[in-house]
């Protein structure tokens, strides 16, 4: 059994998806905030994701890893969608607004996920992006800076960047690194 899967076992399900409102609090976002919107959480885990939460989005894109096993848990407001082969069951150029939250620093190969969400964006579509720096909390996630985590979008029109505590997660003691990006 995966490393996510067991966390969410053991501390994730009972907290529900108040984390996703601590997020969208994070970017000044309300749950009305993707009203009529296209939108994609990458790397949603059981919940969906902040699809869960959005009212009225219009078309959701939960994308996960992990889909086939969270699909079992019935948690999500729409199907988890898988990532085969590095590309997510999301049609080209089809989303207005994608989140990847606390998932970057999980990947060995994040420019993967990147071209991903570049590629299901329409042009000037909008990225929410959350990202653990710094440290190797955990085995299974790879350290990144916030260097390399900007490397990674220097294509992108990057708009507002905060680093501070990690308040969604309520792990004050870690660094993270927040951002909006809008695709090119």
């Amino acid at each position: 059994m995966s490393h996510e899967v067991k966390y969410w076992e053991r501390t994730g399900l009972p907290l529900g998806t108040e984390r996703y409102r601590r997020y969208l609090d994070l970017f000044g976002l309300d749950r009305a905030s993707c009203r009529g919107l296209a939108v994609c959480d990458y790397g949603c885990g059981p919940f969906g994701g902040v699809l869960s939460i959005l009212t009225d989005v219009r078309q959701g894109y939960p994308v996960d890893i992990l889909a086939d096993f969270y699909n079992t848990w019935r948690l999500s407001p729409w199907p988890i969608l898988d990532v085969p082969d590095g590309r997510a069951e999301v049609p080209d150029a089809s989303c207005d607004a994608a989140f990847c939250l606390n998932m970057l620093d999980h990947m060995p190969n994040a420019e993967i996920v990147v071209r991903d969400i570049e590629r299901i964006l329409r042009p000037h579509g909008r990225l929410f992006a959350f990202v653990h720096v710094g440290r190797d909390r955990v085995k299974a996630h790879h350290p990144v800076t916030q260097r390399s985590v900007m490397a990674l979008f220097s294509a992108w029109r990057v708009g507002t960047l905060s680093v501070g505590a990690d308040a969604p997660n309520q792990e004050p003691s870690l660094t993270a690194l927040w951002f909006t990006a809008e695709r090119a």
